[in-house]
């Protein structure tokens, strides 16, 4: 949905993927391009996506699989890094782990993923002042709040 003013009482809404059960833990930004980049859980395939909109409307838009393997992309979150593309925190089911992935363009056709701890879910991403991403997160055995700051170390 996007709204035309600050109380939303006029909107248009849309529906960029409609592929079996999609959109399941997902978390939006506003690419430096000012166009939507969204990232969500498509449950059907068990895989993270990302979804470029080439329009503010994203009545047009680039698919991204980011992770394929099998629930993996939980609780994800988006931030935009200071290069204009997209860093993804979520949760890797087959494993519990916290994983990252830095996107090289708008679309994340081109990405580095790595995992940063293990467990970690509920993620929530930020990208600081200094440019580097931060994220809060829930450890297991206890179920702690976390937090990550990363150095340019996280590639």
């Amino acid at each position: 949905m996007r709204c035309s003013n600050l109380y939303c009482s006029s909107k248009s809404s849309g529906v960029p993927d409609s592929a079996d059960d999609v959109g399941q833990h997902s978390s939006i930004a506003i690419g430096d391009d000012d166009l939507p980049v969204i990232s969500y859980f498509d449950d059907t395939n068990g895989h993270l996506k990302l979804l470029h909109c080439n329009n503010v409307n994203c009545t047009s838009q680039t698919k991204t699989t980011l992770d394929s393997s099998i629930s993996n992309g939980w609780w994800t979150s988006i931030a935009i890094g200071t290069d204009g593309n997209p860093v993804i925190s979520y949760h890797q089911y087959s494993g519990g782990n916290l994983r990252l992935i830095i996107c090289e363009n708008a679309a994340c056709t081109v990405s580095t993923r790595s995992t940063l701890d293990k467990p970690g879910s509920h993620t929530s991403i930020a990208i600081g002042t200094d440019g580097q991403p931060m994220i809060s997160y829930v450890g297991f055995n206890p179920a702690d709040l976390k937090v990550i700051k990363c150095g340019g170390n996280c590639r």
